[in-house]
């Protein structure tokens, strides 16, 4: 299952997040691709007080979108930030940011990529038992204990 940039539109992102779980089949995977707040698009974000197209959003951390996941009982497998150049008109000039990016601040892309696999399932108690053996404390069978005394 895909989610491309919806969590950040969505009033209760959580409740996607579960039933994403609850649709995908065991070992199936979850790709969720996300706007960064921690990147030079989120600082720039902050400066410009945008309210539209995808400045209007609620940007989530990768930290928290992280810990949804698990909570959800995902297993989060890939996590890969990308593009790395600053939100201005004249990207080309600022191509040289994609492999400086990768490798001195490789977490702060502007977008993200999560990969979360469904591998478990919710196991059902089956209840308390209803018959229980009890074992005598002293096994049957053995010898009684005896005093040892010298006979001479």
């Amino acid at each position: 299952m895909l989610l491309f940039h919806i969590l950040e539109f969505a009033k209760k992102p959580q409740e996607i997040i579960k039933e994403a779980y609850d649709a995908i089949i065991k070992g199936g995977s979850l790709i969720v691709l996300g706007f960064n707040p921690q990147s030079l698009w989120g600082l720039s974000r902050l400066l410009r007080h945008r309210k539209t197209s995808i400045w209007s959003g609620s940007w989530i951390s990768p930290n928290k979108l992280r810990h949804w996941l698990v909570n959800a009982g995902f297993q989060v497998g890939d996590y890969q930030t990308f593009y790395f150049r600053p939100p201005t008109k004249k990207t080309e000039r600022m191509l040289f940011m994609e492999g400086i990016g990768q490798i001195f601040w490789p977490y702060c892309g502007a977008s993200y990529m999560f990969v979360a696999h469904k591998t478990t399932e919710i196991v059902a108690s089956i209840g308390p038992l209803k018959h229980v053996v009890n074992h005598p404390k002293i096994a049957a069978g053995l010898a009684k204990p005896t005093s040892r005394t010298a006979t001479q």
